[in-house]
């Protein structure tokens, strides 16, 4: 291959000068993100899957991501120094348990075993009224009333368990024991059942 001379080089550096667009970085440039270290945060931060792809997309990176670790090891997915750090971190609670009573989580599990439990997080319950039975439930305990039962009211209108969940879970999508109430009438009602429901645990 022929060298090019330096008349040459410097002809096809200054052809090249002259053709660089207006928004080519030129020599000595400071990048604008310089300086700005703890100022500028990710628009992602905080945000669910959901929130930044939407529902449908993000259904489908998890099913990916999830098929991609299946019939995986901890090893083969995360490598084996994050494997060995996890096992340390186990041993060490196990060691640091060893002959402790937790009286706290017999009291826990006492009151779970219990008829009566009032222990439903509000993420049980979230998901509850997610679920596909659920609605259907709700429709049809509002086309059988078309106002409060306790009082006329139209306004605020919500659907009720005659029989609380926390009381019969096998009665949480029986139509016959639902009813509509009022916003006012079902915060008492509620209160009134946990209130009486407290008391027959003490």
């Amino acid at each position: 291959m022929r060298s090019l001379s330096e008349k040459h080089k410097r002809k096809i550096s200054e052809a090249v000068k002259k053709n660089l667009p207006s928004t080519a970085f030129k020599k000595g440039h400071i990048p604008w993100q310089t300086g700005t270290k703890g100022i500028y945060k990710s628009s992602r931060k905080g945000r669910t899957y959901e929130e930044i792809y939407g529902k449908e997309r993000a259904n489908k990176i998890k099913s990916d991501m999830s098929l991609a670790k299946k019939g995986k090891t901890h090893v083969e997915i995360f490598g084996e120094e994050s494997a060995l750090r996890r096992k340390k971190q186990i041993r060490s609670l196990s060691v640091a348990n060893i002959g402790k009573k937790r009286p706290d989580m017999v009291e826990k599990w006492k009151k779970l075993r219990s008829p009566i439990n009032l222990n439903i997080s509000s993420k049980e319950l979230q998901r509850l009224r997610k679920h596909g039975r659920y609605k259907t439930w709700r429709k049809k305990v509002f086309e059988k009333f078309d106002c409060c039962v306790k009082c006329p009211s139209k306004e605020n209108l919500e659907t009720d368990h005659i029989i609380p969940i926390f009381r019969d879970r096998t009665l949480i999508f029986d139509v016959n024991n639902g009813q509509v109430l009022c916003k006012k009438c079902h915060v008492k009602k509620t209160r009134e059942e946990y209130w009486e429901a407290e008391k027959a645990i003490a």
